[in-house]
């Protein structure tokens, strides 16, 4: 895909809410193979979960957040924002899993992305990345580099910023819990 084709995948996930975020440590490697040696395709090129089930468990699937279940603690160094297809099951309310995904960005987010859950993105490299303008659950920060960040204007639920350096940064207008330093 050229980068025109994945702009216009990214909006197309987007507006149709069939989306999903996880994260790598490889970085940019095309294919990545991720802590249990599943072997993800190359950057738009569409994934299949070979052991796919519908169970609402951990496994049968590929898994990731999204915007209508958040908060899973799965830590990785890069962010990537990925298109799904098909039937979403939420598990444990803090994550969905899939049977077919395509990689689309990886260490960004797209801009217009609105979470109605929380958000774990602790110990990820945010430099460069836009973090949605608003959260409705829950935004675990700990441990980023907030430099050059700027955080989503409304988190419904408590903000996790231990171990951040806040120098400079703003906290959001609209916050329903406690800030966590």
């Amino acid at each position: 895909m050229n980068k025109a084709q994945i702009d216009k995948a990214i909006a197309n996930a987007i507006k149709s809410g069939n989306w999903m975020i996880r994260f790598e440590n490889e970085g940019r490697l095309s294919p990545s193979i991720d802590a249990n040696g599943f072997k993800w395709k190359p950057i738009g090129q569409w994934t299949i979960a070979n052991d796919w089930n519908s169970r609402p468990v951990c496994g049968g699937g590929l898994h990731g957040q999204s915007h209508e279940a958040g908060g899973q603690v799965i830590k990785g160094k890069y962010i990537v924002f990925c298109e799904t297809r098909g039937e979403r099951v939420i598990i444990d309310g803090n994550k969905i899993k899939v049977k077919s995904a395509r990689r689309l960005l990886i260490g960004n987010l797209p801009e217009g992305l609105k979470f109605k859950s929380s958000l774990y993105l602790s110990g990820c490299d945010l430099k460069g990345i836009t973090l949605p303008q608003s959260v409705g659950g829950s935004l675990y920060l700990s441990g980023c580099d907030l430099k050059g960040i700027t955080l989503p204007q409304s988190v419904g639920g408590s903000l996790d910023l231990s171990g951040c350096d806040l120098k400079g940064i703003t906290l959001p207008d609209k916050l329903k819990s406690k800030v966590i330093r």
